[in-house]
């Protein structure tokens, strides 16, 4: 279950609002004054950017556990994730490798959490299957040659094509795979 199911209070701290999204520094100060207000036990992230000062977040750590998650470790290790990692008292990845990797980095406390999902709220709701394989995600990386690969298998699929929606301003009628 969820934290808050677990009986923890939760708070969110909103990096994309506009006036924190366009200024780091102003984020960094917010998030400073949030932490003394809460003073929660942990400070639980999911940076994927600047939207945080790194100083910011290492003076949250003076006051209180933070972690971040770094849900892009596949591909954004090297050019990321290293780098911001050791601001934090716990990392977490969804990769092996990256896991790996955090551990020869010294302070780094590293957990593998590999994607998942909650069942009693995913879960199929009846009815005909309509594609062998639907997509979440953008193409990129192999991505595109696994796609033409289940194709060629006779497969059916659905991706929104980013064009379409824009076009259209709703979800497209499936297309088939991209």
């Amino acid at each position: 279950g969820s934290l808050q199911q677990l009986g923890h209070e939760v708070r969110l701290f909103d990096t994309l609002e506009p006036r924190r999204r366009s200024a780091p520094e102003v984020a960094g100060r917010d998030l400073l004054a949030a932490v003394d207000d809460f003073n929660p036990d942990l400070l639980f992230c999911l940076l994927s950017t600047d939207e945080l000062p790194l100083e910011a977040v290492r003076e949250a750590g003076r006051r209180t556990l933070t972690l971040n998650w770094f849900a892009d470790d596949q591909w954004r290790f090297d050019s990321y994730s290293r780098h911001v990692a050791p601001s934090f008292h716990w990392v977490l990845t969804t990769s092996r490798r990256a896991e790996a990797q955090y551990q020869r980095i010294a302070g780094v406390r590293p957990v593998f959490l590999p994607w998942g999902f909650n069942a009693e709220v995913f879960h199929p709701v009846g009815g005909p299957k309509r594609y062998d394989v639907s997509f979440v995600g953008q193409r990129y990386g192999r991505r595109g040659r696994l796609v033409d690969r289940l194709r060629a298998e006779g497969l059916s699929g659905y991706a929104r094509r980013r064009s379409e929606r824009k076009s259209t301003g709703r979800n497209p009628s499936p297309t088939g795979l991209p």
